[in-house]
């Protein structure tokens, strides 16, 4: 009976710490999500009007539905 009963602690305790686990993935996607397309709007915002075309070329890959979603929103907002 004591073992069924310990066993079922660990159990429990195990099933928290997954849960703990999921939680902190969950919040670290979330800020990685909203660090990079937030920042990358900037970033690709500010190098779009003030650069020429050939230093447009060493900007990371993105997703133009995205950029082009976020500037619509932005400008909506001015």
């Amino acid at each position: 009976m004591l073992l069924l009963l310990l066993l079922l602690l660990l159990l429990l305790l195990l099933l928290l710490l997954l849960l703990l686990l999921l939680l902190l993935l969950l919040l670290l996607l979330y800020y990685y999500y909203y660090y990079y397309y937030y920042y990358y709007y900037y970033y690709y915002n500010y190098y779009c009007t003030t650069t020429t075309t050939t230093t447009l070329q060493h900007l990371p890959p993105f997703n133009s539905f995205k950029i082009l979603f976020y500037s619509r929103d932005f400008k909506s907002d001015l």
